[in-house]
């Protein structure tokens, strides 16, 4: 059952009282696990990211354009790490309207 929870959980929205800041934090990408995409299911394998770029990446709403960035790792505002899970986020959102 633990490990049903762990795949599903993919991000966590928590308040902290002693940061007034907008944080999300959470695995973007899990390895190796099946997602049901309805009309595809797909697996991402481990060495997806080798040799990935990831100077200039973008945390979009939804993966939208009609949304304005969120948070990118060419300011630092977006930190992104590949460990034996999956592709970490840590994303400290500025205090916007469209970011609220």
């Amino acid at each position: 059952m633990e490990k049903r929870i762990k795949e599903r959980m993919l991000a966590e929205v928590r308040a902290l009282d002693t940061e007034d800041k907008m944080v999300v934090e959470g695995y973007a990408v899990v390895f190796e696990n099946t997602t049901d995409l309805g009309y595809i299911k797909e697996v991402i394998d481990r060495n997806a990211f080798n040799e990935c770029d990831m100077s200039d990446v973008c945390l979009k709403y939804n993966h939208e354009d009609t949304y304005l960035v969120m948070a990118r790792t060419r300011n630092k505002s977006l930190q992104l790490e590949v460990d034996d899970h999956g592709l970490k986020v840590y994303a400290e959102l500025i205090d916007t309207q469209s970011n609220r």
